[in-house]
């Protein structure tokens, strides 16, 4: 970010909370017609999709920390399942951005794989990444496939 846009980063507390999570998944989607006008309930109100509910799932769970009650010995923030710093108790090692990162996967972004800045590995901060949700996918597209050729 320095380098790039003149900002210096800092650590803020939010950073470590499922709230900030919350903020880009939980996805809720207007209902439109085939005209793209907003459907409406009885009541004249447009209806809503709720398309990724991950946080408010997570709220309304056992893990959550955010309000009481709160069960302390399962809280578990979106950030400590999904963007660990340890493995098997050895720190993990990350550059900052993915984009700065020679061994993160193709991904056609321009600059991808390049080393941006001299960016060094460190282990003080966690990964953002959505590798996983890629691997998932071509698994499902793996079975669509193999579905469709088998009955096909």
């Amino acid at each position: 970010m320095k380098n790039a846009m003149g900002i210096t980063p800092r650590f803020a507390e939010q950073i470590k909370t499922s709230a900030l999570c919350g903020s880009c998944h939980t996805v809720v989607l207007p209902v439109l017609d085939d005209q793209g006008k907003p459907v409406r309930d009885k009541n004249g109100k447009p209806k809503e999709f709720h398309e990724q509910t991950t946080y408010p799932e997570w709220l309304n769970s056992v893990y959550q920390n955010e309000r009481e009650p709160i069960d302390r010995a399962s809280v578990r923030t979106c950030q400590d399942c999904h963007m660990p710093t340890k493995f098997l108790d050895r720190p993990l090692v990350f550059r900052i951005a993915n984009i700065e990162d020679v061994d993160y996967p193709y991904t056609g972004l321009p600059g991808a794989g390049q080393r941006h800045n001299g960016a060094r590995a460190r282990s003080v901060f966690a990964s953002h990444s959505a590798g996983h949700q890629s691997i998932w996918l071509d698994d499902v597209r793996t079975v669509s496939r193999h579905s469709r050729n088998s009955h096909g």
